[in-house]
């Protein structure tokens, strides 16, 4: 029976996560290929693999590395700051992330309260694409 719901929210266009998210707000239309793209994110940074995180960042990108502001411009800059970026503790927020409790604005979609965001980006006359778009600096406790 849950099945065949989920089947019918996919075939009628449901952009609808949970009770915080709305794809819609975050200009994502296509929830098959969000929900793709999370267990991708998901599977890459819960694993430590930065080369493969590297490969999902929109760049050039600012991000706060060792208290100071800077601008990751390739996918190296990624790996080489991936530590920085992506700590233990967001690690493990990310690999325990469910998508019902996920937040969505017109920011895009926070993963890990805010650490990573994903959102849809356009690049010429090509279709948009999913991507990260964001890290935060998260507080560890």
């Amino acid at each position: 029976m849950i099945a065949v719901l989920v089947l019918l929210a996919a075939a009628s266009g449901d952009t609808t996560l949970g009770a915080r998210c709305d794809l819609n707000r975050a200009q994502i239309q296509d929830r098959q290929a969000f929900v793709e793209f999370f267990h991708q994110v998901q599977d890459a940074v819960s694993e430590g693999r930065a080369r493969a995180v590297a490969e999902l960042v929109h760049l050039p990108m600012r991000v706060m590395v060792k208290g100071r502001r800077t601008q990751v411009r390739s996918p190296a800059d990624v790996e080489k700051n991936f530590k920085e970026l992506v700590p233990d503790l967001v690690r493990e927020a990310v690999r325990q992330e469910r998508l019902e409790h996920l937040y969505c604005d017109r920011n895009g979609v926070s993963l890990a309260g805010g650490a990573i965001w994903i959102g849809p980006v356009a690049e010429g006359r090509s279709a948009p694409r999913l991507m990260i778009v964001g890290f935060k600096k998260f507080a560890e406790r």
